[in-house]
């Protein structure tokens, strides 16, 4: 019984791993906003879910500015390389001579042509699920986006009550110890993230 108490468990948790993943990903976001929602609700007087909102709404026009600054010289490159397509292909008959040579020596080896045809057609299938899957994936990507944001606010305005309805939970004795706990944890994780957050810039 024990056995199959344990297996039911374990797919439970795996038929939710999506879930538990979005739901772990919204608690670290709501750790790494607590802190500096709290300076704003203390400095400024505002509500926990505006500052976190404002946070939130600050954080998206940082990526939009670097994306801004990322794009133009992308695009650059990408028109350099069509330039250079004629350069290019006097590489490809280079590999393809050579490869004619080794041919010569190996005559087990397939035809160039044959093996550049096989790889076309891989990239294109592969290129074409993906182009076929994309429209999904964006608005999976999207939900799953959208699901962060709301649960982290949550979290972020709700935590007092958590952590109480949590505490009522323990027995009196120990309230205090986990309380502090609790406490502690919560202010960890979100200086650890907020400090891989500088990191990453």
């Amino acid at each position: 019984i024990l056995f199959f108490l344990f297996y039911v468990a374990i797919a439970v948790l795996y038929a939710l791993r999506h879930v538990l993943l979005i739901l772990f990903v919204s608690v670290l976001f709501a750790a790494a906003l607590s802190g500096p929602s709290e300076w704003l609700h203390d400095r400024l007087r505002l509500p926990r879910g505006i500052a976190a909102v404002l946070i939130y709404v600050v954080a998206f026009a940082v990526l939009v500015g670097v994306g801004w600054l990322v794009v133009p010289p992308l695009l650059g490159q990408v028109a350099e390389f069509a330039d250079r397509a004629p350069q290019y292909a006097e590489r490809y008959e280079g590999v393809r001579k050579a490869y004619g040579e080794l041919r010569n020596d190996y005559p087990a080896l397939p035809p160039f042509d044959d093996q550049m045809s096989r790889l076309g057609n891989a990239i294109l299938d592969r290129a074409g699920e993906r182009a076929a899957s994309l429209p999904a994936n964006l608005f999976s990507l999207f939900l799953d986006l959208l699901s962060v944001f709301v649960i982290s606010l949550l979290l972020v305005t709700n935590r007092m009550r958590l952590r109480g309805f949590t505490l009522s939970l323990v027995g009196h004795e120990h309230r205090d110890r986990v309380a502090e706990v609790l406490d502690r944890s919560w202010a960890r994780i979100g200086v650890y993230l907020r400090a891989k957050v500088i990191v990453m810039a």
